[in-house]
């Protein structure tokens, strides 16, 4: 009887197990098959926006290393490379969206909430990639455009792979009433679309939206609010109905990049 308990639990455990490895993509080709879509631009965004350990913007914001930047000029010659500071970033907002710099700046109680809602926006202006500031590509950085028949690529960071791992993650907190969180975790650190995207207009419009309804009492809060929380509530409301929406799945992200995630927004580890 035991023995058969046991044949029982591990045949359960390898389902389980299989069932994991199917929703992380891990059966899956490791690259998506690379047939770019001409329509979108070869532009690389990077953002960097330095603030101190007390979440204060530094006064100096060129004040941090380039290296980055340039290897990536040096190394993909083919590709523009735009970084984006919080001068530049003020420059273009009064040059293009005039009143858009002063609503969000009243608004975001954080220096990272800049970042979550400007990068979507020089996105959705121009098209092209956004890159993590400091993440690793395993790839030429044109693989990481959409495919052939999409205008929207968005890259998958973990899966909530049973309803009962969704509830567990979203039952702590308050601001998204407690609800299960999502299946699919979408990025923001990685993402990319055409020049003025519905979608990416429809993102960055919506945290702004957000930032001026809720203020982060904590650091989910702010994944929620702008992040990564609320793009993987967009995409599963949204996004993933669109026929021209690309989602690679993490078996295949985590071998086109290494996203950066030195975590120096965050305050709290109660998550």
């Amino acid at each position: 009887m035991w023995f058969t308990i046991f044949i029982l639990l591990v045949v359960l455990a390898l389902c389980f197990a299989v069932l994991v490895a199917w929703e992380y993509g891990v059966f899956t080709n490791r690259y998506p098959q690379f047939r770019p879509n001409q329509d979108v631009p070869k532009i690389i965004h990077l953002m960097y926006f330095p603030w101190d350990k007390n979440q204060n913007l530094l006064k100096n914001q060129n004040d941090f290393d380039r290296t980055y930047c340039d290897e990536l000029r040096k190394a993909y010659p083919d590709m523009l490379v735009m970084m984006w500071t919080l001068p530049l970033v003020h420059s273009f907002c009064d040059k293009h969206y005039p009143g858009l710099w002063e609503m969000v700046r009243q608004n975001a109680v954080r220096p990272t909430q800049l970042v979550d809602l400007f990068r979507w926006l020089v996105v959705y202006h121009f098209g092209g990639l956004y890159l993590q500031y400091d993440s690793k590509l395993y790839v030429h950085p044109e693989q990481l455009l959409p495919s052939q028949g999409f205008d929207l690529r968005l890259y998958t960071e973990f899966v909530w792979v049973t309803p009962v791992w969704q509830w567990l993650a979203g039952r702590k907190f308050a601001i998204r009433n407690y609800l299960p969180e999502e299946k699919w975790r979408i990025m923001n650190q990685l993402f990319a679309a055409t020049p003025k995207h519905p979608y990416v207009w429809l993102t960055w419009t919506s945290i702004l939206e957000r930032m001026c309804k809720w203020k982060p009492k904590c650091d989910y809060d702010i994944l929620f609010i702008g992040a990564n929380a609320f793009v993987s509530e967009l995409y599963d409301k949204v996004g993933q109905k669109q026929k021209t929406t690309e989602r690679i799945n993490f078996w295949q992200t985590r071998h086109l990049v290494k996203v950066s995630n030195k975590g120096s927004w965050r305050l709290d580890h109660s998550y």
